[in-house]
């Protein structure tokens, strides 16, 4: 098994295991952390995601084989678009703005 953090609502894990494994993430469970299957003959639907431990989050890799998967918790996804979209805007409003006010000393 590999594990790479790539942020902290972000992990690439490439597991290779012959029988069914159940793959225990230990950070707090939240239902919105998401398992995306990257190259693996198993779909999303097939894997149960479930708390271990009393905390963690687990999710059940019902067949056996290689699994590149990507751990993604989604609430940080739609923070970071709705991010963009704001510095996006608040650029538009201060071109806007200049343009307006140099637009204005012009005349």
């Amino acid at each position: 098994m590999e594990f790479k953090r790539i942020n902290p609502t972000r992990y690439h894990v490439k597991i290779d295991s012959p029988e069914q494994v159940f793959l225990v993430f230990n950070e707090s469970f939240n239902p919105e952390w998401k398992i995306n299957l990257l190259n693996s003959s198993s779909n999303n639907s097939s894997m149960e995601h479930f708390m271990a431990n009393g905390y963690a989050n687990c999710w059940y890799l019902p067949k056996g084989g290689s699994h590149e998967i990507l751990l993604v918790f989604w609430p940080q996804v739609f923070f970071r678009i709705g991010s963009t979209i704001s510095i996006l805007t608040l650029i538009l409003i201060v071109i806007g703005y200049t343009k307006n006010v140099l637009t204005k000393k012009r005349s």
